[in-house]
């Protein structure tokens, strides 16, 4: 679920501004299909237990996963502030923009497996909520898809537009798919 929702703001990332899935304030239900995505995340996010030795264990693991993800980050955000390279062109400008993605990915990685790594000290959660989780997601990216498709319908749609309706599409059936693979009938 979080590698898909990793997959997902990247997604977005790639196709900012896009008026067919965020909006200004002055047009949330554009982004209303957020909500069911930061639902499911919400549910699937495993609890911490609260006890000390635990929560010490947590913020220890948590530190040490997202060290090399925040300095990466502080490196990039430094080097675009310091105003050395100010219009960058050619081979310089193709490296910035792929450092960038590659710092993005590799916080998206390091952020999925900080899900993975507090598993010890954590309370997972049931798999009624994972079900939930997953069924919430995939109605969130239906719902962004079918967006995509409406802003799509009447207009002469990029390559872009397309590719992010029909991944976001992917996305949804797949997530759906596996909510279903969680019911009760199917677990026991």
């Amino acid at each position: 679920m979080f590698a898909i929702a990793a997959v997902t703001a990247l997604l977005l990332r790639a196709t900012q501004p896009s008026a067919a899935l965020t909006a200004d304030p002055g047009h949330p239900l554009t982004s209303s299909w957020l909500v069911p995505v930061l639902l499911g995340i919400g549910l699937a996010t495993p609890l911490p237990v609260l006890r000390w030795r635990a929560l010490a264990r947590l913020v220890t693991v948590a530190v040490r996963t997202l060290a090399a993800p925040a300095a990466a980050l502080s490196a990039m955000v430094l080097a675009a502030n310091s105003g050395v390279v100010e219009q960058p062109t050619g081979f310089v400008k193709a490296a910035l923009i792929g450092c960038y993605w590659a710092v993005l990915a590799f916080t998206a990685l390091r952020l999925c497996s900080l899900v993975a790594r507090v598993a010890a000290a954590a309370a997972m959660p049931t798999t009624g909520r994972l079900r939930a989780a997953l069924l919430l997601i995939g109605t969130g990216l239906a719902l962004a898809a079918g967006q995509s498709l409406f802003a799509i319908v009447g207009t002469a749609p990029g390559g872009g537009s397309v590719t992010v309706m029909l991944v976001l599409g992917l996305l949804a059936a797949a997530t759906i798919r596996a909510g279903h693979d969680l019911r009760p009938d199917r677990t026991a």
